[in-house]
């Protein structure tokens, strides 16, 4: 009797985890732009979501700091045309 409860309680625990994750991962999908979306739709678990979307994240801010970087470094020379000046930054 014993063994049979702490099964039961064992397969609710298992139940209501299942539950939650699938929530969790709904929950994800729906607050994720098209394009992030994109990225972590092969993802099977909102953990593993979470970890990519954390690593996009840091690359976003390195790409943000080179691009910050890069544009309080340029200054344009008078000799160019400033079409000329745009495309080199871009």
């Amino acid at each position: 009797m014993a063994a049979e409860n702490a099964d039961d309680a064992a397969l609710a625990k298992i139940v209501d985890w299942e539950r939650r994750h699938k929530l969790a991962k709904e929950a994800l999908s729906c607050a994720l732009k098209p394009a992030q979306l994109f990225r972590v739709a092969h993802l099977e678990k909102a953990a593993e979501i979470w970890k990519r979307l954390f690593e996009y994240g840091k690359i976003s801010e390195l790409k943000r700091a080179q691009l910050n970087t890069k544009l309080g470094s340029i200054q344009k020379s008078v000799n160019i045309s400033m079409q000329k000046h745009i495309d080199d930054f871009q």
